[in-house]
């Protein structure tokens, strides 16, 4: 590998942060690990260079600026008010009640979802209800 690759692969593909076991995709055959695959049960997630971590359940999570919580799944899209706090930057407030209550999207699978995103990107889920 090439020094500029592997420098590639140190920006933007980071390593776990949580204890996974990792996934081994086609260079499974050199041993090096897909860093942005982490296995949680039967479920995986994957990260993308826009921040998103998608999950195999059909549903994503990012947190876009400070304010901005995005999540998405078979329903739509939702923006969901959160707060990244600045000590320790890995936790984050999620306002509940901008969580919309529906037959189809209960709040309670909603806030499910986010806490497994959340724990596979190392953050901490605070729930504030207002």
């Amino acid at each position: 590998m090439t020094q500029e690759r592997a420098s590639f692969r140190r920006m933007f593909l980071p390593t776990c942060t949580v204890p996974c076991q990792r996934a081994r995709a086609s260079s499974a055959a050199r041993g090096a690990p897909v860093s942005i695959l982490q296995l949680m049960g039967s479920e995986t997630f994957r990260r993308n260079w826009r921040g998103w971590a998608r999950s195999s359940e059909g549903f994503a999570v990012r947190l876009l600026g400070r304010t901005d919580l995005q999540y998405s799944d078979e329903f739509g899209y939702l923006h969901i008010s959160a707060e990244a706090m600045s000590k320790p930057w890995t936790d984050i407030v999620v306002y509940t009640a901008t969580i919309p209550d529906r037959p189809d999207r209960p709040r309670a699978e909603v806030l499910s979802r986010l806490r497994r995103a959340f724990n596979f990107r190392g953050w901490n889920l605070i729930e504030e209800h207002d």
